[in-house]
């Protein structure tokens, strides 16, 4: 039989985007909504915290450390240890009618990301590519 554990009563408004990095063994996921990317440690029980200056749509985690993050209506650079937030594109979406949405990586090391209407009836959305 199955059985789906609670890990962490973290308190989320929209916990989500968990992703598991293989080489520091621990869960990345973001609060969207509370603008923050969290990294917890299975084995300590540690949910670390960073806040970010807008809504955290998506992520992946970057070779070497650090990673591409959508924020918003821009894709951004993040290093969490030195807290650098570098632009790749501050404005991808006109952010007075949409944001970035949901991302993931390729096996080519592409970040995707589509966007979505802030009225969410709208069909004037599109998918974006960071190479």
């Amino acid at each position: 039989m199955t059985r789906i554990t609670c890990v962490l009563d973290a308190k989320a408004s929209i916990g989500e985007n968990p992703v598991w990095s293989c080489e520091e063994r621990v869960l990345y996921w973001l609060d969207t909504t509370q603008r923050a990317i969290h990294r917890f440690d299975p084995q300590s029980g540690v949910n670390r915290t960073w806040t970010m200056p807008d809504l955290v749509c998506s992520f992946a985690l970057r070779e070497g450390g650090g990673l591409v993050v959508a924020l918003g209506a821009g894709v951004y650079l993040v290093d969490l240890k030195t807290m650098s937030l570098n632009a790749i594109e501050e404005e991808v979406t006109d952010k007075t009618q949409t944001r970035l949405n949901d991302g993931r990586c390729d096996r080519a090391g592409r970040f995707w990301v589509g966007g979505m209407d802030l009225e969410k009836h709208r069909r004037i959305a599109s998918l974006y590519r960071v190479d």
